[in-house]
């Protein structure tokens, strides 16, 4: 998508929200409640429900032992390997209502405008128009009240690009988003958010410049073997390591 609008010559509009806590804030009733709108059914609904009925955890050490009881009143397990489905499926109703948006979304293909990514707790919105991603932050701010959840804006990011009239990329500084009273840091067009464990934003030639001395180092690593290869030497080798002891075996 970054690549697109820079060859178009469009512009974009991106908001990364990290929320505080998460799994440990969400509202289980909200659970509950997406999952019979999705119409899972009412056997595994139970069974997840009976998980969090009067649960409780302790934390314990080798010094000190266990702690009394903590009740699970709110947010998920931290470790179960269900906890994350149930997260995801809480954020349904927030993509949903994104999606629902009229004239929203980046171009990708014809009729294919993607608004929204969301990964756990990692959320993304971009759209090609500045009242575009003021109508996403809305919905989003309006979710986050919804369900109690909150958002850290000190590690949320905003990206604002328009062209000029060469059509030379340029920040847009007339989009200022807000959380809770405070700024949400506006990133230039030669940073990143690090988004997922990987670097988002238009800076991504700097990253991949960074990889030229590896290439390089690979290819005069591999122009060593071919002597070597052309002599025969290297196929027959392998050709030994690789017979197999039995004939019948699969590779």
């Amino acid at each position: 998508m970054l690549d697109q609008t820079q060859l178009s010559h469009r512009k974009l509009y991106q908001v990364w929200y990290d929320l505080r806590n998460a799994f440990g804030s969400l509202p289980q009733d909200l659970m509950w409640r997406v999952l019979r709108h999705l119409g899972v059914e009412s056997r595994f609904l139970n069974r997840c429900q009976d998980i969090y009925h009067d649960s409780a955890f302790v934390v314990a050490n080798a010094k000190d032992g266990a702690t009394n009881p903590v009740r699970q009143a709110v947010g998920v397990y931290q470790g179960c390997s269900l906890s994350p489905l149930l997260f995801i499926a809480a954020l349904v109703q927030l993509i949903s209502r994104l999606e629902l948006l009229e004239n929203v979304g980046a171009p990708l293909a014809e009729d294919v405008r993607p608004c929204t990514i969301a990964h756990a707790d990692d959320i993304k919105v971009f759209c090609d128009r500045s009242d575009g991603i003021q109508r996403f932050h809305g919905v989003v701010k309006l979710f986050l009240a919804w369900t109690g959840l909150r958002a850290n804006p000190a590690k949320c990011a905003s990206l604002a690009m328009k062209t000029d009239p060469r059509g030379a990329p340029v920040r847009d500084e007339s989009v200022r988003l807000e959380l809770y009273g405070e700024t949400i840091t506006p990133l230039g067009l030669n940073e990143s958010y690090r988004y997922l464990g990987l670097g988002d934003g238009f800076d991504f030639v700097r990253h991949s410049l960074q990889l030229e001395p590896k290439i390089q180092q690979l290819k005069s690593e591999a122009f060593r073997w071919v002597p070597y290869v052309q002599s025969g030497c290297y196929t027959n080798s392998m050709c030994a390591l690789q017979q197999p002891r039995d004939c019948t075996a699969r590779w």
